[in-house]
């Protein structure tokens, strides 16, 4: 455990702390700050950051383990106002909150069972919009199976389902909530000779959503074309090509031998046009401004 404290000018005393744990099953880092009293503000101040990984064990030949990821922070402002050095934190939008349940084995399958929240750091007050908040995922399920050089062939397949939750305002929806299934399963036959390869692949990506528009209760949302479809689904094929060459040559630089590569790649895709402003948006959203923008 570290302790620091620390002294703001304007604001007042302040007490950070970090203790880092490490056991052969499972570690983790928490790590804290708080203010007792703002002397601007005249309330206390505080975050919190709590990271844990855990192996649990194995059952009918499946591995399961356990992620936690918590950070609170007790105000929209906390990391505009007490950004120390790395000057990325200050343009902090939001602070994920997630507890997920992970398995891989039994051949070749993988998955995980998630709950994930955020904490928005922006104000629903005034007119920025309910589009800087992001829909939570009470839960979300993947299974993922991959299998590769199966007689020359490398198949995979990873399906999803994902309960769509947006944060609501004074007991009231501020956007439509919504459920999600999506398949994605892809074939490839991967040709490696020396000095080239080319790698055809077909895939098959599908989805279904069920929307819940909240008429009855006296709120109206549309998708982005108008429509209010209770249930819509699509489904489209996915063809690549790629390919290359790796040309290779003695050189010098500086006086020292090294080897010069070239290597020339053409990557082709098709994915045929499908309109899909039907469909709700849950994980787009509006680009943030952030210090690399």
């Amino acid at each position: 455990m570290t302790l620091y404290p620390r002294y703001v000018s304007k604001r007042g005393p302040m007490l950070g702390a970090e203790f880092r744990y490490l056991q052969p099953n499972y570690s983790g880092q928490f790590s804290m700050e708080y203010m007792a009293r703002d002397r601007q503000l005249g309330h206390k101040r505080w975050t919190y950051s709590w990271v844990h990984r855990q192996k649990l064990g194995e059952l009918a030949g499946l591995n399961f383990g356990l992620n936690i990821n918590l950070n609170r922070a007790s105000d929209s402002d906390y990391f505009r106002d007490f950004t120390k050095v790395a000057i990325n934190e200050a343009d902090r939008t939001y602070l994920p909150q997630s507890i997920s349940l992970t398995f891989n084995g039994y051949n070749y399958w993988s998955g995980y069972l998630r709950m994930q929240k955020y904490q928005s750091l922006h104000d629903f007050s005034g007119e920025i919009p309910r589009y800087y908040y992001q829909y939570n995922r009470m839960p979300e399920l993947m299974v993922r199976g991959q299998r590769f050089d199966w007689n020359g062939f490398d198949v995979s397949t990873q399906n999803t389902i994902t309960r769509f939750e947006f944060p609501k305002h004074q007991g009231r929806h501020q956007r439509a909530d919504g459920t999600r299934m999506v398949s994605y399963n892809q074939i490839s036959y991967p040709i490696v000779r020396p000095g080239w390869y080319i790698t055809p692949k077909i895939g098959l990506h599908a989805s279904h959503y069920s929307t819940d528009w909240y008429d009855k209760q006296g709120y109206s949302f549309k998708a982005q074309s108008g429509n209010k479809e209770r249930s819509i689904s699509r489904v489209l094929p996915i063809f690549s090509l790629d390919a290359g060459m790796t040309f290779e040559r003695n050189t010098t630089l500086f006086g020292k031998p090294k080897i010069q590569t070239l290597e020339p790649r053409l990557y082709y895709l098709r994915i045929p046009y499908k309109d899909q402003a039907d469909i709700p948006l849950y994980d787009t959203s509006l680009s943030q401004f952030n210090f690399g923008t």
